[in-house]
């Protein structure tokens, strides 16, 4: 009687042990998965969720898209760091392809605002924050303020493009519907 209740718990222990196992074989697997995603992946991650809520303003409100393909942000170096950085809107675009904004905060003895005087800053101090930039593109494409001050400045009307969003193919359809 002793042996088949040393036999059954064994087997009930085994059991216990193999379940115990692929737990444990779970878990890892769970770890490294989430490891992996932050180290290679979450500021890719990170700058899709900033790109979508920096959009839902600046698309609605300028017509103006920006996009960043991954974003960096380590507090105790007090730095930004961003990738693709891109600006889109319809007079112009600016493409960034590598960058970082970083806030020097343990310098005590930093530049004061310009000389009233001179209107220039000889300081010798350094500046508190620094701003590096890799790969600056800017291309202004139809500048439509500049031609839209010239034409108010030259005294022709701007009803027309005021009135249409500045699409040839939408103001022959709003003619052909009047």
């Amino acid at each position: 009687m002793i042996f088949l209740q040393a036999a059954v718990q064994s087997s009930n222990s085994n059991v216990q042990s193999g379940l115990d196992f692929w737990m444990f074989f779970v878990y890892c697997i769970v770890v490294i998965v989430v490891v992996l995603f932050f180290l290679f992946y979450f500021n890719r991650v990170a700058g899709q969720i900033l790109t979508w809520l920096i959009n839902q303003y600046t698309w609605r409100r300028y017509g103006a898209y920006i996009e960043v393909d991954s974003v960096r942000v380590t507090l105790l170096g007090a730095r930004i760091l961003f990738k693709n950085f891109r600006y889109l809107s319809t007079n112009q675009s600016i493409s960034i392809v590598k960058g970082h904004i970083a806030i020097r905060y343990w310098l005590l003895n930093v530049r004061n605002s310009k000389d009233e005087k001179t209107g220039k800053n000889n300081s010798p101090h350094p500046c508190r924050v620094v701003c590096h930039v890799e790969g600056l593109e800017w291309f202004i494409y139809n500048n439509a303020p500049a031609y839209e001050r010239m034409k108010d400045i030259l005294g022709m009307t701007t009803t027309a493009t005021n009135q249409s969003t500045g699409s040839d193919v939408e103001l022959k359809a709003r003619q052909t519907q009047s």
